[in-house]
């Protein structure tokens, strides 16, 4: 026997019948334990397969099933431990508390066809003391589901595992809820007094020595028979606010609540989950300047629900009005007033000469004035040199009239010329040279004159009173 090669046990096989003309290449053999105490049997369940781990369903060969240990006991169906496949075992036969054994250690059981030794399994099991453990026994808990919430301190346990064995519920690790599983392997608990947050199951099934046989999964729940809890909340910022600046308010609450929403300013704003425990949103502050309040609701999934009023409050200050500017005055360039075009034109100099000439004699000063002349652009005023008799240009003038002061020590009779100026074609000035006649203008002190004039008129007088 020591030629024997191990070969996979069933787990993972893809039961599906072979294609015609498939042999069988080995048996996949499976066991309900890997592990059993002293004189429990084991069940075994034997496949006849190809190569390919494909069931042969034509396979009606004989096989026997042994192992090296002494202390072994064979099932009971075997005719001098062999047993011949036929059509109604479908090409899969199990059977039932198979094999015990009575020595502890790793024990071989190995399946030959009878006919083809190269047609073999073989697989191993551990037996252990009687006084040991063994997990082995399939039990499974269906309700409730595994990271669920439930809004109540007490929920039913059930699930299903073998027919008629104990089953012990342990609830959080230490408490322990005892019941049996009925004909059909079903069982249940009313598990009370609950954390709350998380709680932990686990089904056991024991055996009739109060072994425990079998484990379940754990399953977590939360159970959550409270209202939300807020933490905290902020508002960043909150105090002086400018009207219409926008705030961020932050809430520190329970994590994954169905609903975080605020009150501000008679609007209903919903926060969103930014991270575990947080919860984000914007607020917008009012027009009017004053205190507001910010109210704070908090709703789970399960319909609990807290009301915080006034949890928090910001105060607005007015918007200062923006300072009116006076509109910037944009100053007119001055501009020249557009001159005539010059008309190329021969002007007739008669027209342009100084006509009515007049002498205005006020106190101190002459005014002398003359025709205006629409062709000239300005005038020229001329006074006589008596020493050179030379013209000497006293003043332009735009206006026709010029004012003549009367300055000196004595009296004196000057003469005094005006003549026209115009614009020719090349924009320039040109003078006339025709001159007006000339007239006399006093420049002496006027005074002088005037007591002269006296004088003059006293001698007279006395004159006249002598040769009277």
């Amino acid at each position: 026997m020591a030629s024997l090669i191990a070969v996979a046990t069933l787990a993972g096989v893809s039961i599906v019948n072979a294609a015609d003309g498939a042999v069988v290449d080995h048996f996949l053999v499976e066991m309900w334990a890997e592990k059993i105490k002293v004189g429990e049997a084991v069940d075994l369940t034997i496949k006849a397969v190809d190569k390919d781990d494909n069931v042969i369903p034509s396979y009606t060969g004989s096989i026997f099933v042994f192992s090296e240990s002494e202390d072994i006991e064979y099932p009971k169906w075997a005719d001098e431990i062999i047993y011949k496949y036929n059509d109604s075992d479908a090409w899969i036969v199990k059977f039932e508390n198979a094999v015990k054994f009575w020595k502890i250690g790793i024990q071989k059981i190995l399946v030959f066809d009878e006919n083809d030794d190269s047609i073999y399994w073989e697989g191993e099991i551990e037996v252990v003391d009687k006084e040991t453990v063994v997990a082995n026994k399939e039990i499974v808990i269906n309700s409730p589901d595994n990271n669920s919430t439930i809004a109540s301190s007490e929920v039913k346990v059930s699930g299903v595992t073998e027919a008629s064995h104990k089953v012990i519920i342990t609830i959080n690790g230490d408490k322990k809820i005892e019941t049996a599983s009925d004909e059909k392997g079903n069982y249940s608990i009313n598990a009370t007094e609950l954390k709350e947050w998380e709680n932990t199951f686990e089904a056991s099934i024991l055996d009739a020595d109060n072994n425990v046989i079998g484990k379940s999964e754990k399953v977590k729940i939360t159970s959550k028979n409270s209202n939300p809890i807020m933490n905290a909340i902020t508002v960043e910022p909150k105090d002086d606010v400018e009207s219409g600046t926008r705030a961020k308010v932050t809430i520190l609450a329970d994590a994954g609540l169905e609903e975080v929403s605020i009150i501000f300013n008679d609007a209903l704003i919903k926060l969103k989950e930014v991270k575990d425990w947080n919860y984000a949103g914007e607020i917008t502050a009012p027009a009017e300047a004053g205190e507001y309040l910010i109210d704070v609701t908090l709703k789970d999934s399960l319909g609990h629900t807290t009301n915080k009023q006034g949890a928090e409050k910001m105060t607005v200050k007015a918007k200062p009005e923006p300072i009116k500017e006076e509109p910037t005055k944009e100053e007119t360039p001055k501009t020249e007033p557009a001159k005539e075009e010059p008309k190329d034109v021969e002007l007739d100099s008669a027209k342009l000469k100084i006509t009515g000439l007049k002498l205005t004699k006020l106190k101190g000063k002459s005014i002398l004035s003359w025709d205006v002349i629409k062709e000239a652009s300005s005038y020229n005023v001329y006074k006589l040199d008596k020493a050179s008799w030379d013209k000497k240009l006293i003043e332009n003038v735009k206006e026709a009239q010029t004012t003549i002061y009367i300055t000196g020590d004595k009296i004196e009779y000057d003469d005094f010329y005006v003549s026209a100026v115009w614009v020719n074609k090349d924009w320039a000035e040109e003078e006339i040279t025709d001159l007006s006649d000339m007239t006399k203008v006093q420049t002496g002190p006027a005074e002088i004159l005037f007591l002269l004039l006296v004088s003059m008129l006293l001698g007279y007088m006395i004159i006249r009173r002598r040769q009277a």
